[in-house]
């Protein structure tokens, strides 16, 4: 028994004096972090769609665009960093598990010998990330309720002095380079697919 009741037991300690078998605990805080991963992406999901929903039927009150758009991209930025959150976690509980695996000398959680047999460009699977794929898909919604809120500002403070036409093809170009330069951005270095 350690000296100080407060003092942190150290693994070994922890199975002999109460019986826990720490690595089904870790798998199952795991596998918790990744169910709660996808349970607060189905609510966001559904939120975010109420609002654009709520959005799109705005057109006769324009007044109310832009704070929709911004509750859209608040919900949006949220979202993202719940995503963040939950990922942060499950990693923790991975790297635990490799840990205990390593000093036991197994490997079932780090496993990534496994190579398929075919080699088709388009049937062939990729060890993607679908967490930080869905991550990406949230941020690519921030941006876009970004870019809604700004176009919405804009048009609502200078309402006819601007030229609809030039405006809206300025801010089509300017949404769609944000959005490439967020994908390159994302994909180099997010850290999406694994190596095999």
């Amino acid at each position: 028994m350690p000296e100080n009741e407060n003092q942190a037991m150290t693994a070994d300690t922890i199975v002999e004096k109460k019986g826990v078998n720490l690595y089904d605990k870790i798998l199952d805080l795991r596998k918790f972090e990744i169910e709660n991963f996808w349970k607060r992406a189905l609510f966001f999901w559904g939120a975010l769609a109420i609002v654009l929903l709520a959005y799109s039927k705005s057109e006769l009150g324009l007044k109310y665009q832009p704070i929709i758009a911004f509750i859209g991209f608040l919900y949006n930025i949220i979202f993202s960093l719940s995503l963040r959150g939950s990922k942060y976690w499950q990693e923790h509980w991975e790297v635990m598990a490799t840990e205990y695996e390593n000093k036991n000398n197994f490997s079932l959680v780090n496993e990534a010998n496994y190579e398929p047999d075919f080699k088709s460009f388009f049937t062939h699977p990729y060890r993607f990330s679908v967490s930080k794929l869905t991550m990406f898909l949230s941020d690519i919604t921030a941006l876009m309720w970004f870019m809604l809120w700004v176009k919405d500002i804009i048009s609502f403070v200078f309402k006819d002095q601007l030229m609809k036409n030039d405006f809206s093809f300025a801010y089509v170009s300017v949404f769609h380079i944000v959005i490439v330069w967020y994908v390159f951005l994302f994909f180099l270095y997010g850290k999406v697919r694994y190596k095999t």
